[in-house]
Order: C-alpha cells, then structure tokens, then sequence
C-alpha cells in the first residue's frame, strides 16, 4: 500500500519529533526496566515455562528471566526503528506554508 506524503509544516516537524522524542523515551525505559527484571531473574533463579510466539518465531524456554529479557530486548529494538522511522518521514515531508510560521524556525 502507497502512502501520499501529508504536508507538513515546520511547527508540525517540531511537534511531531517532541511527541515522537517522548513516547520513545518511555519505550526505553520500559524496555530497559525488562532486561534489568530479567537480568536478576537469571541471576537469582526465576524458573516457570514460557513459551513465545512472535513474528513467526517460536521460543521455548524453562527460565522466566531469559524470556523477560527476550521481550524487552525486542521492545527495545522496536522503540528504536519506529522512532527513527517516524521522525524520518516527518522530516521528509513536503513543507507547507502557513500563515502563522515563521521563517527560519
């Protein structure tokens, strides 16, 4: 599916990678804070099955920490490329002019 680019003005750019900039933020901290949990469940020995699916990709593990970590390991990477992704197509959109912008901002 082709996606039409929105124009976009500066003040929106400027919006959009402050949104985009926090929700990343909080990404990050969520999946930071898995991989800490799942680091001590390793260390200290958190055992129980988990089983995950995801993308198509099946894992089987018998300890919870290593699951833990697996997950946020993938959030992690996944806050990163959408973040990224979003800022890129917000910088690249057309520019529009609107009365209320100024120039150079």
């Amino acid at each position: 599916m082709r996606m039409l680019p929105i124009p976009m003005s500066i003040d929106m750019v400027h919006e959009t990678k402050t949104l985009v900039g926090i929700m990343a933020f909080f990404g990050l901290i969520g999946s930071v804070a898995a991989i800490i949990a799942g680091g001590f469940l390793v260390y200290y020995g958190g055992t129980g099955t988990a089983e995950i699916s995801l993308f198509g990709q099946k894992i089987s593990t018998t300890s919870t920490g290593v699951a833990c970590v697996f997950l946020g390991i993938v959030a992690l990477i996944l806050v990163i490329q959408r973040a990224f992704s979003t800022l890129e197509k917000a910088i690249a959109a057309p520019d529009i002019k609107t009365p209320d912008s100024k120039p150079g901002v």
